[in-house]
């Protein structure tokens, strides 16, 4: 009998994790994710799990850091664009935050699933860019 992990068992641990990331357990959420990445690490929806469970846990250095990865195993994910930009903005790095969140509401213009993630953006750009010009 194997004891390695079937291809259900590792969807069984990412729904826990994503149960476990919706009720608020970020660091049970977080071990999950992590030994999930490990075993299957380019899948990117698995990393942007794990960046927006530190992001949660307000490791915004260590969430950017992820939502990179997982941007670089899909260029087409907006929603990792948003969750990074909220991330840096979070640091305080206004710029970067501005960069993120203005290619994501590009990538999401025609995707309407992402509409709440890009008018939350643009509400963001709108703030950052009147500060910005202060």
């Amino acid at each position: 009998m194997s004891n390695a992990l079937t291809a259900k068992d590792l969807e069984r641990l990412y729904s826990l994790s994503y149960y476990l990331l919706r009720n608020g357990k970020f660091a049970q959420a977080e071990k999950i994710l992590v030994t999930l990445c490990a075993l299957q690490p380019k899948r990117n929806p698995l990393w942007r799990a794990l960046g927006v469970t530190l992001h949660q846990m307000g490791r915004h250095q260590d969430a950017v850091t992820v939502f990179a990865l997982a941007y670089s195993l899909d260029p087409s994910d907006a929603s990792v664009l948003f969750y990074q930009g909220e991330s840096f903005l979070a640091l305080g790095e206004k710029e970067k935050a501005r960069a993120a969140l203005s290619k994501g509401v590009e990538l999401a213009a025609n995707l309407p699933q992402l509409k709440p993630f890009q008018l939350r953006a643009l509400a963001i750009l709108r703030v950052l860019t009147a500060a910005l010009a202060l």
